[in-house]
């Protein structure tokens, strides 16, 4: 359990945080075991409350959850609790309530108030059958998941003894085909944003700014937008790793930068950067106001980018985290090793990740193939006209 660490004695836990100790045990009428705080610190005066704090947990009666009275709607609240209690983002959690509420709505009659023992194989397949004749794939996978995750809290509370949306299959999502642009365009998006000068608006009710700043001219949203997919263009470095970016973390005199961890990546790896990291970084830490602010004065460059991709004719628009795959994809036009690429895009992978996500052949690059088939060609023909010629 997160933030809890087992102890040599049975059914007892400590609390990583506070360092109190807390009796942990399972009861019938929930289906996950229950902690129960023995306030305190103390090893020795825990032990001695240990015995009484069991016996309460497992002695719990009325419980929403019992065997009897349990219904769909307690399941579904109970699989929820467990995903706010994993500390889940608050965006994973709202997607979850989204699937459930699929759920509800394609329910003939009151989901929350059916019994679960009364749920049936049927309801399960005529629900799945309704989304799935609704929804696209990716969505009515999630609501199975959330429907699946409903009955095994069911399962668990030996309401039912089998889970019924195990027959229902899963739909097959195939992996979206993504385009992406030209390098001259790529070349003539970002000058762009480099020259650009949006207009600033005036704020009268703005605060002057504190005399430990420089007084300096504001920068337009389009150039911290440049400065920011400039970095994700060099160092494929997702945009959340870039806002983590201080200016302790940049080591000039080195050619280093620090990347602290950030979702996949668990430590701190400290990489290379190329002249034109160089060179950002540099105008980044002349401009950085001091203290612990964010090196990069933008915190999401995406509608600054939609503006540039319609002024310089780029359809659909590039997101952000689209700079991730080009930078991967140039990698990979210009033969860096998968094992190399894999460790400057911070992967634990190996390359897989690279090669199978991130990398897209591009149409023109069709035209290095055929340059090398030509070539290929031409070297056999070259071999084939020796071989003809008569030996002296």
């Amino acid at each position: 359990m997160k933030g809890f660490s087992k102890t040599r004695v049975p059914n007892m836990w400590r609390n990583d945080a506070s360092g109190k100790y807390y009796a942990i045990s399972r009861t019938p009428a929930k289906p996950y075991p229950v902690l129960k705080s023995l306030k305190t610190d103390s090893e020795s005066i825990a032990k001695l409350r240990l015995g009484d704090a069991l016996a309460k947990i497992r002695t719990q009666k009325g419980s929403p959850l019992s065997r009897d009275t349990l219904t769909m709607g307690e399941c579904a609240e109970a699989y929820l609790s467990g995903k706010i209690k994993k500390q889940c983002k608050p965006g994973t959690i709202k997607y979850h309530k989204q699937s459930v509420q699929m759920i509800r709505d394609n329910f003939a009659g009151s989901f929350d108030s059916k019994a679960a023992v009364t749920f049936t194989p049927y309801d399960c397949v005529t629900i799945c059958d309704q989304m799935r004749a609704k929804y696209c794939n990716t969505r009515f996978n999630s609501a199975r998941a959330a429907l699946w995750s409903i009955l095994d809290v069911a399962k668990k509370s030996k309401v039912i003894a089998e889970n019924p949306t195990d027959e229902v299959p899963r739909e097959k999502v195939l992996p979206k085909k993504l385009e992406l642009p030209a390098e001259e365009k790529i070349e003539v998006l970002m000058e762009y944003m480099r020259r650009h000068r949006q207009k600033i608006r005036k704020d009268k009710t703005r605060q002057e700014p504190s005399r430990a700043r420089p007084r300096t001219a504001p920068q337009p949203k389009s150039y911290d937008a440049f400065l920011f997919l400039t970095l994700m263009l060099e160092s494929a470095a997702r945009p959340g790793s870039i806002r983590l970016l201080r200016p302790e973390h940049i080591h000039l005199e080195r050619g280093m930068v620090d990347w602290l961890p950030f979702k996949h990546s668990t430590t701190t790896d400290t990489l290379p950067m190329t002249r034109k990291m160089k060179a950002v970084f540099r105008l980044l830490l002349r401009r950085h106001p001091g203290g612990d602010v964010p090196l990069v004065p933008i915190n999401w460059p995406h509608r600054a980018l939609t503006n540039a991709c319609a002024a310089v004719g780029i359809k659909p628009a590039l997101t952000p985290h689209k700079f991730r795959h080009i930078c991967s994809t140039r990698m990979a036009e210009i033969n860096v090793p998968y094992a190399l690429a894999a460790q400057w895009r911070r992967d634990r992978d190996g390359g897989k990740t690279f090669m199978k996500t991130y990398v897209h052949p591009r149409h023109e690059s069709m035209h290095q193939v055929v340059k090398a088939l030509e070539t290929r060609q031409a070297d056999a023909d070259a071999i084939g006209n020796l071989s003809l010629q008569p030996h002296i």
